[in-house]
């Protein structure tokens, strides 16, 4: 499960690194979508490790943090993609791959 869940991180590590340099170009659309996969990733690989108690921790955020993307999704589709939105959720991105990688740093290490 950990190899796995290393995937996974490396998957988002390379979808972080796709909207930090978007978003370095003015590039929001494509900055946004890729913070968005890059959470998506390391939600994943976050249940592999923790199993199905992991998912009833947290219900609220991850379902505020959902709505946030369907918000941002039709700003996106209406062309209202504003600067200080896809900002958030580049450093949301990277807060999320940073935790991914202590938390599979410390499995290892037990």
């Amino acid at each position: 499960m950990l190899e796995a869940a290393r995937i996974l991180l490396e998957e988002a590590e390379r979808e972080l690194h796709r909207a930090e340099d978007a978003y370095a170009k003015g590039l929001y659309v494509l900055a946004l979508n890729a913070s968005q996969s890059c959470m998506e990733l390391c939600l994943r690989a976050a249940s592999r490790v923790m199993g199905a108690s992991w998912l009833g921790m947290g219900l609220a955020e991850r379902a505020k943090l959902m709505e946030d993307w369907i918000v941002k999704r039709k700003r996106v589709d209406e062309g209202r993609v504003e600067e200080g939105d896809v900002e958030v959720e580049v450093r949301r991105a990277r807060e999320a791959v940073e935790a991914l990688r202590s938390l599979l740093e410390e499995l290892e290490e037990a």
